[in-house]
């Protein structure tokens, strides 16, 4: 715990402590969660997916917000962390329709060769 608040204290992080069971008492997270709920809401209604999607709309939704430039700051998280500005050329419509070959065995001459699916996220360990 020690070496928790030398952390703190090194990076100028003030460590405070709200009421319990009062999400009222920290303005700042609650704005953030409503915002990505409503963006998980919309992407869910607009791409026609089942609620069950929902995991994969909210890590979507945090992925682009860390790619958005902040009112305060005009800069994006991306760039406070990275130092550099975030490669947005790969941002795809989530829940939209995408197609994706078949590896060379399972392709033919004949007959489809090709998946359809539906785009739900960003790889985490690939820039594919």
């Amino acid at each position: 715990m020690a070496e928790l608040s030398k952390f703190y204290e090194d990076n100028g992080i003030i460590h405070k402590f709200t009421v319990p069971y009062s999400p009222e008492s920290n303005g700042v997270s609650e704005r953030k969660n409503r915002t990505l709920v409503e963006m998980v809401n919309c992407m869910l209604i607009s791409s026609r997916l089942p609620d069950f999607w929902w995991d994969e709309a909210l890590l979507s939704a945090y992925y682009i917000l860390n790619r958005v430039a902040m009112k305060r700051f005009s800069k994006t998280p991306y760039e406070f962390w990275y130092n550099r500005k975030p490669n947005l050329s790969h941002l795809k419509v989530w829940g939209c329709l995408t197609y994706v070959r078949k590896s060379n065995p399972e392709i033919t001459k004949l007959g489809n060769k090709i998946y359809k699916c539906v785009y739900i996220g960003y790889a985490r360990n690939k820039s594919a």
